[in-house]
């Protein structure tokens, strides 16, 4: 861990609800898919959420409404950007926890300034 503008840069793996809402099917969101979820990809992810729910390593962090107001602000910061809502939120939390590397092959995390691993 390293310290960046005199907080302390973590690598902790962080959910938040916002994106297991839109990225879990069956978790009330709306991935986009052409028919609903079968009964056995259901229990599949619900086993994933039990995982998650449990691990020491996982650091769920509650969306409230101070982080989506500066998620919003990112995305007028980076209008040009094709950044979605998830990315801006992502974003939002990660910089309020100080962490500075992002677990993603998107490139929008290191256009808003986050170190991707692996790198590309």
């Amino acid at each position: 861990m390293g310290k960046e503008n005199g907080a302390v840069a973590r690598r902790v793996p962080v959910v938040n609800d916002e994106t297991r809402r839109r990225a879990i099917p069956g978790y009330g969101g709306s991935a986009q898919r052409s028919q609903p979820p079968d009964e056995r990809e259901v229990m599949a992810w619900r086993g994933f959420l039990d995982l998650l729910e449990a691990s020491p390593r996982i650091h769920r962090v509650p969306v409230e409404r101070p982080l989506e107001h500066e998620a919003e602000q990112l995305l007028r910061q980076f209008r040009h950007q094709r950044f979605s809502y998830v990315d801006a939120v992502s974003f939002a939390v990660m910089r309020s926890l100080a962490v500075t590397d992002a677990f993603a092959f998107d490139q929008h995390f290191s256009t808003a300034g986050f170190v991707r691993v692996p790198a590309a």
